[in-house]
């Protein structure tokens, strides 16, 4: 049979009858073991956890139990996400023998939902890059598959999972989706819980899907949201967007695009928006030192998780250098930078929501980076 590419189709097909979650399992470990010399999208794969969750979910059917459009899907999970008895090393040394006793909230609910669990993605060390070596794309192995979920984009862009969950931080859900041509969705903050998951900065992370679709996103978000958003997010989906206006970046940015991104930009801002009057061009306003406040707050977060763990500075040694020398940079922010930095934040927040308000914006059109996947030699000088 064809690998079907959507958690839609594959559900389908199984409440149809014209397959077994077991058939469609065998079908991604398949795909796995013919892949994974090259790709290397994940840390550790389930076989056969992925085999007995498949058996049981054929079986529930078979008794007329049906658990919704993930019954039977087989999906993967960034390896930041606990596991009961299954590896969590987030790709560190650090945990290289980490075996959590529970499950995160979200495994949870996938599996209730009747999901498969094929196994756990490669991420960035502790989700600290945009590479996650050793992982590559899967449309061009000399590039990188973008991070620090790139584990999961690949095992999705591989045909190697119908879906996957990863986490954002600063944009490791929306890069690697980019650089792998899939669909990446970073939820808003507290929509997606994220207890079990382990962070990288507790006031900045997210968790969310990466799959083929939106479709397929929000089937995902249906099932991993928090209540009062679990299950709303396909209602209406195929309705069309209606009376939407949308907003599009204007000034310096336009020029540090490449070319080959920036038509795709303008495909999707006439596919979206015919009418070119639609569009309302918005500058940016000063936001002085944006990075640097991100790393004024990500960084102490960070260290003060792995200092509450009892990893930072014990075992220091284990971390890669990059890692280290983050941690040691963090650690030497002082605390009224991480406070004015949290301050200009939420400044900055407002006067966004302030601008599309009086502009009547909905949306904004934008692309997610500026180029499309470095090769690997190039992450050598970032």
């Amino acid at each position: 049979m064809d690998t079907p590419r959507t958690i839609a189709v594959a559900a389908r097909a199984l409440r149809a009858g014209a397959t077994t979650s077991v058939d469609l399992t065998q079908v991604y470990l398949a795909a796995i073991a013919a892949h994974e010399g090259t790709v290397h999208a994940f840390a550790t794969v389930t076989a056969a956890r992925a085999e007995a969750d498949a058996a049981r979910a054929d079986a529930d059917r078979r008794a007329g139990v049906e658990r919704g459009p993930l019954h039977g899907i087989p999906i993967a999970l960034k390896d930041l996400i606990m596991t009961a008895g299954i590896p969590t090393g987030a790709g560190s040394a650090v945990l290289r023998d980490h075996i959590p006793d529970d499950d995160a909230e979200v495994a949870r609910r996938l599996a209730a939902a009747g999901a498969v669990l094929l196994g756990k993605t490669a991420t960035h060390e502790f989700a600290w890059g945009v590479f996650t070596p050793p992982t590559r794309n899967p449309w061009d192995a000399a590039c990188i598959a973008g991070g620090s979920s790139g584990g999961s984009a690949a095992a999705v862009a591989a045909g190697e999972a119908v879906a996957a969950l990863g986490t954002d931080t600063g944009g490791s859900i929306r890069i690697p989706a980019a650089c792998c041509g899939v669909t990446g969705f970073k939820p808003s903050y507290g929509r997606v819980s994220l207890d079990g998951v382990i962070p990288l900065s507790t006031s900045l992370d997210h968790l969310g899907p990466i799959a083929h679709t939106a479709e397929d996103c929000a089937l995902l978000m249906d099932v991993i949201a928090d209540a009062p958003w679990r299950g709303s997010h396909t209602e209406g989906i195929d309705a069309g967007i209606g009376a939407v206006r949308f907003g599009v970046l204007a000034g310096p940015w336009a020029t540090t695009v490449t070319p080959a991104v920036l038509a795709v930009v303008h495909e999707a801002m006439a596919l979206f928006v015919p009418d070119a009057e639609s569009v309302d061009p918005l500058a940016p306003t000063d936001i002085g030192d944006l990075f640097g406040d991100y790393r004024a707050i990500q960084l102490p977060e960070a260290v003060a998780y792995h200092r509450a763990m009892g990893w930072y500075p014990e075992h220091a040694a284990e971390y890669t250098a990059t890692t280290r020398d983050f941690l040691a940079r963090g650690s030497e922010i002082p605390a009224h930078r991480y406070v004015a930095a949290q301050g200009r934040r939420a400044d900055l927040r407002t006067h966004w929501a302030e601008v599309c308000d009086r502009a009547g914006i909905d949306l904004l059109l934008a692309p997610t980076l500026p180029i499309t996947a470095p090769t690997v030699a190039a992450t050598e000088d970032p």
